[in-house]
């Protein structure tokens, strides 16, 4: 009888080791085989494409789920029945396996949020660049203009175009012309104490966060 029982176990044993094996090798084949298929899937995917997801499986390295090796003998002793105490049933291979897999996608999920983070704030930086070099062409374009007087910080000056094609400043507004200047008016421009130009279009917004404690002020004096 026991010699029947250890042949009952090692039985189970060559099948967990044989499904165990067909696990392994249905997953390489998988990987191997449908990997254009995951592909074209995941194009179709909102906000997903074919490019993105190469480059997310090039983040991690290809793996499966394994089991501990096992010791016949722990701490010099050896086990009466080595084959029965490290036997495992289907199920804890195939949760196993399971496991592994949602832990890939998580990790590849947690990659592409740090990495759509950084290229946000990437893009927000190149915005900025842009803007910055947008503003002191302008500034440039504005400081070359004709002039016959000293321009001071803290004063607003008027553009205006001859049919030439020169641009000069002036300190008269087209109001100050009664609505009728003699050239082409093309707009109002403060001097700031860095020298950099403001149109009198967006003066308002100058400081939007003073103009912001501004009106929290007023409105908490109003209701009180």
């Amino acid at each position: 009888m026991k010699r029947n029982f250890n042949n009952t176990i090692s039985s189970e044993d060559d099948i967990i080791i044989e499904h165990t094996q067909h696990i392994n090798k249905k997953i390489c084949e998988e990987k191997t085989l449908s990997e254009p298929v995951e592909l074209m899937d995941c194009s179709d995917k909102p906000g997903t494409s074919a490019d993105d997801t190469t480059f997310f499986k090039s983040l991690h390295t290809e793996g499966q789920a394994t089991l501990v090796e096992r010791n016949p003998n722990p701490a010099g002793y050896n086990l009466v029945n080595a084959n029965y105490v490290g036997k495992k049933n289907l199920g804890i291979l195939s949760e196993l396996e399971q496991c592994f897999e949602n832990a890939i996608e998580f990790t590849q999920a947690n990659v592409r949020n740090r990495i759509d983070m950084i290229g946000q704030q990437m893009k927000y930086l190149q915005n900025s660049l842009c803007d910055v070099i947008h503003k002191a062409k302008q500034d440039s374009e504005l400081h070359t203009a004709a002039c016959n007087f000293v321009k001071k910080p803290g004063n607003m000056y008027h553009l205006y175009e001859r049919p030439t094609g020169q641009k000069y400043f002036s300190m008269l507004s087209p109001a100050e012309w009664n609505g009728n200047p003699p050239h082409l008016f093309l707009g109002s421009w403060f001097l700031e104490a860095d020298q950099s130009w403001t149109s009198s279009e967006v003066m308002h917004s100058r400081y939007p966060g003073i103009a912001f404690l501004k009106e929290m002020y007023m409105g908490k004096k109003s209701i009180q």
